[in-house]
């Protein structure tokens, strides 16, 4: 099987539990993002904010993975490629 059709398959992949883990990966993400905002009003060490920085990190590219998992489409379309400026920004 060749690389492209892994990333594009003919029919998109899902599994049970997608949208819940997809909604606990969210919620995760904007705890990490409300960390980091709470650090940048309080003027707080690094050592406090830094795991937040990680969670938010590490949920964003799990969201990632999870929808190129589904269909490596979402690398193309206007949605993907938001979040890759978001990450340049």
């Amino acid at each position: 099987m060749a690389f492209s059709d892994r990333l594009f398959p003919q029919h998109k992949r899902d599994f049970a539990g997608k949208r819940w883990v997809k909604i606990g990966l969210r919620t995760l993400h904007l705890m990490g993002l409300a960390g980091i905002g709470g650090a940048y009003f309080y003027d707080v060490e690094a050592a406090l904010w830094l795991p937040y920085l990680w969670l938010t990190m590490l949920s964003g590219l799990l969201m990632l993975l999870v929808e190129v998992w589904s269909h490596g489409v979402w690398l193309l379309q206007i949605r993907g490629l938001a979040i890759f400026v978001k990450i340049v920004l």
